[in-house]
């Protein structure tokens, strides 16, 4: 009867979680970790300033939402250096990563995307859709996110390419987090999460 109202607990990658009302609890599974690449540019040092790569075509609302996305990346390669495609080879993908200062990771089958923990591993800065749980480490925090209309996408490249050495602290951190990752802590949170649920 002490079970909190709308309290979701998630032990792994799971699809199809959008509900506002709901406070989600993410305890990533630890054979999703990335290799750590320990020699990155920082971003003032980076070749490009935005990348998106994934699928756009996936029908319904996903789809959607991703043609705007792309469109208003599109409208931005006036002003900044930008990569975007669908399919290309993983060792072409790292090397945009490791040159890019910010990612767009939009959403696809769920909020999740392996690509977040690519760009934390490789020193880039991760721009998502509102994230509505925590993870486990919580990296969401220290990512930046637009509204889910996408109204305020522009605005917030923007001060992010004019801020580097802000977003530069914030991609610091996650990397800091992804260090500290420990099996038995996750393993000890999920139980007092159990115990007190």
């Amino acid at each position: 009867k002490d079970y909190p109202e709308h309290v979701i607990l998630i032990l792994d990658h799971c699809k199809n979680i959008y509900r506002k009302d709901a406070r989600i609890v993410s305890l990533l599974n630890s054979n999703y970790r990335m290799n750590f690449n320990n020699n990155v540019l920082p971003l003032k040092d980076r070749k490009y300033d935005l990348v998106f790569f994934g699928k756009v075509c996936m029908g319904g609302d996903y789809e959607n939402h991703r043609k705007r996305i792309v469109q208003c990346i599109t409208n931005l390669s006036t002003k900044y250096t930008v990569i975007t495609g669908e399919f290309i080879k993983f060792d072409k993908y790292l090397y945009y990563l490791q040159n890019s200062k910010i990612l767009i990771s939009p959403y696809g089958y769920a909020e999740w995307s392996l690509k977040d923990y690519e760009a934390v591993c490789n020193g880039t800065h991760v721009v998502k859709p509102n994230i509505y749980y925590e993870s486990y480490q919580n990296f969401y925090k220290n990512f930046d996110h637009f509204d889910d209309n996408i109204d305020n996408f522009d605005d917030l490249i923007n001060n992010l390419l004019s801020n580097i050495d802000k977003i530069q602290e914030k991609v610091d951190l996650n990397r800091k987090l992804y260090l500290s990752y420990n099996l038995n802590n996750q393993i000890i949170e999920l139980k007092n999460y159990l115990i007190k649920y």
